[in-house]
């Protein structure tokens, strides 16, 4: 099982393993003025904090602790 984001469940699936999707989908991949503000030199970092991860960090807790089971042996806790 892989718990991450919507946009990798095609992949995922196709390797015939199981998917569970975490909250926030990455819906700034296809807006470029999102993308614009998200990487800005100065001020993107704090926007992305503040309005991505900050902001959704509940969400993605309780989706992450909704799948966790005694039976997991590996967890790897960064984008690949």
């Amino acid at each position: 099982m892989f718990a991450t984001h919507q946009e990798y469940q095609g992949k995922i699936e196709a390797l015939g393993f199981e998917l569970h999707r975490m909250r926030t989908d990455n819906t700034a991949l296809n807006d470029p003025q999102e993308m614009a503000r998200m990487m800005d030199l100065r001020t993107g970092i704090e926007y992305t904090t503040r309005n991505w991860i900050c902001a959704n960090l509940r969400e993605t807790y309780t989706d992450l602790m909704n799948c966790a089971t005694d039976q997991i042996s590996f967890l790897q806790a960064r984008a690949l």
